[in-house]
């Protein structure tokens, strides 16, 4: 069984890395708060959108669903964490 590395619920969940890391980049590095929450509902978007596409396609597997909770947690913990250090300063 050949495992497919580039499916539309793995991209989604990489766009979610993406909009996490900005939103950290943009909190701590430019103190843009604004964006910051912006990026953060972005990426709550695509944390949706990856786990309905993969049951919709029924593409889950294990390593798809480790994917998607690390990054999830990307989202989640650092960059609300990084707002929230950004406004105690």
């Amino acid at each position: 069984m050949k495992i497919k590395l580039f499916t539309i619920p793995n991209i989604i969940t990489l766009c979610n890395l993406l909009c996490g890391s900005m939103a950290v980049l943009s909190a701590v590095g430019y103190g843009d708060i604004k964006s910051a929450f912006y990026l953060i509902l972005a990426a709550a978007v695509c944390d949706f959108l990856d786990g309905a596409s993969a049951r919709l396609l029924k593409l889950g597997n294990r390593r798809s669903t480790r994917l998607f909770g690390r990054y999830g947690i990307v989202r989640t913990c650092s960059g609300d964490n990084s707002i929230y250090a950004h406004q105690r300063r």
